[in-house]
This record gives structure tokens, sequence and C-alpha cells, in this order.
């Protein structure tokens, strides 16, 4: 589902929602030790690599094993990768059956540009 048509389709499900037409409510099975977590960087790229050392030991913490995204390091300017390749990392970690939670290691200002390639 394409950006637009999900945005379209939220004043429908909203309005069925009051209706009671759409009475149960969604929730994310929790994350246990074990599970693995993905680390990306939809924005701001990871100039610190303490930064991405402490989400890794945040999430291994709580036992969790860690998937890094392929451009949580890489640099375009002064955000992280292009647009394609951090539109990439979210696609892949939603995709990928291991990853049970996503983490943002860096978000920021830059983060729209990818709503409308992503793949709702």
């Amino acid at each position: 589902m394409k950006r637009r048509e999900f945005v379209s389709a939220v004043p429908a499900a909203a309005i069925a929602a009051q209706s009671g037409a759409a009475s149960t409510i969604i929730k994310p099975k929790m994350m246990r030790p074990g599970d693995t977590v993905g680390l990306i960087s939809p924005s701001t790229f990871v100039a610190d690599p303490n930064q991405l050392q402490t989400m890794q030991l945040t999430a291994q913490m709580f036992g969790w094993k860690v998937k890094i995204g392929k451009q949580v390091g890489k640099r375009e300017g002064k955000l992280g990768e292009s647009i394609p390749g951090r539109i990439e990392d979210i696609h892949t970690m939603f995709a990928d059956p291991e990853v049970k939670g996503i983490i943002c290691v860096r978000g920021g200002y830059g983060t729209p540009q990818l709503l409308d390639g992503i793949d709702y």
C-alpha cells in the first residue's frame, strides 16, 4: 500500500472505529530474551561509534540479538545514506522474519523524506 492510499484510508478507518465496526486493537507481541532487534538510522548518520555501541549493549542487556542496518554508518551530505538506501534498510528489517522489533539509533528532520517511498 502506498502512502497516499494509506492516508486516504485513515479517515474511513476512524469512522468505522467510532461506529464499533473495528473494535479489536492490534498490539505487537512483547519482545523476549533471544528475539532479534534491528537497528536502523532513517535520518541522520551515526557519527559517534559510542552511540551505536551503547544501543547494541542496551539491546543485549535485554537479552536481544542485534542486526544493524547496512546504511547506519554511511553518510551522504548532512544526513545518512541516500533516500533509497535508508528506505531499503526499513523494508529489509520489516521483511526479515527474525527481526521482532526495530529501534532507530538516530532520526530527525530527514525522516519525512522517506514517506513517499515506504511500502506501507
